[in-house]
């Protein structure tokens, strides 16, 4: 798995905004190579989630295929590693983050579809 270290969060997936008028695959791999310097392909999704507390989110959690590049750290990133999914659930220390981890190394279909609170976090469905 590929993890980024961010000063708020600590590590978590790679992940952005769409903007507007950019499509979700392409924003996924904007995002994707400005945190970590890799290149990514045919992405699918994993999960959806609402954090439905302020601030309120739509967060999608995707998988895809390693395309190329280098791992390097940006002006968001402090940490970029490949990391197994052990030491990706030891990292990572942020609850929504450890669920969409959880999540993901399920590799499930149909996609996962969850609802969640924060502060203090709950999983609502």
């Amino acid at each position: 798995m590929l993890l980024v270290q961010t000063p708020r969060r600590g590590w978590e997936l790679p992940g952005g905004q769409v903007e507007l008028g950019e499509s979700v695959s392409s924003a996924v791999a904007r995002e994707v190579v400005e945190e970590s310097g890799i290149l990514i392909a045919s992405p699918r999704v994993i999960g959806l989630y609402s954090c439905i507390t302020p601030p309120e989110m739509l967060v999608i959690v995707f998988a895809a295929h390693f395309a190329g590049g280098h791992v390097r750290t940006s002006d968001e990133t402090t940490d970029v590693r490949w990391m197994s999914a052990t030491d990706a659930l030891t990292h990572a220390t942020h609850p929504p983050t450890l669920m969409r981890l959880r999540d993901a190394l399920q590799d499930p279909h149909p996609p996962i579809l969850r609802a969640y609170e924060r502060d203090p976090f709950r999983i609502i469905d």
